[in-house]
């Protein structure tokens, strides 16, 4: 659940735009491609998924992303020594999207041991759920 229901102050308009709008896309962004990463494992192919076992450099990443596709088990651009192949990958809990959730809602059906405590913090204020505010949620399974 995303705290930030309104813009907080001039200085901290990044984090907030980052939160609820890049943020929020990118967090669905990154479930589809993790998505995508689990179909090429599964899928059957005699080319191997190749990747840096140590990714150092942004090269290294974009190599490794590169290798989870059909060209980039074609082209086996990973030839380190240490490369490794990939065969598996840990199941993951799928993302369904965003629910918008109304604080009173909240407020009255969550059970005090799970329900977040107020926070106090000196750089981007109070973190409460509030009753008369919506906040936003990713849904996973």
């Amino acid at each position: 659940m995303f705290w930030d229901t309104k813009p907080p102050p001039q200085s901290w308009f990044m984090y907030y735009a980052a939160q609820l709008g890049v943020g929020g896309r990118r967090a669905g962004l990154n479930a589809a491609l993790l998505q995508k990463i689990a179909a090429a494992v599964s899928h059957d192919t005699k080319l191997p998924i190749r990747v840096h076992a140590q990714p150092s450099t942004y090269e290294d990443a974009m190599d490794n992303l590169l290798a989870f596709s059909d060209e980039g088990r074609q082209r086996q651009q990973v030839k380190d020594s240490d490369a490794e192949t990939v065969s598996s990958i840990p199941r993951m809990k799928k993302r369904f999207g965003w629910l918008k959730i109304d604080g009173g809602y909240l407020c009255s059906s969550l059970p005090g041991a799970v329900r977040p405590v107020p926070v106090r913090l000196r750089t981007c204020g109070d973190r409460e759920i509030l009753p008369h505010s919506q906040y936003f949620a990713t849904v996973y399974e």
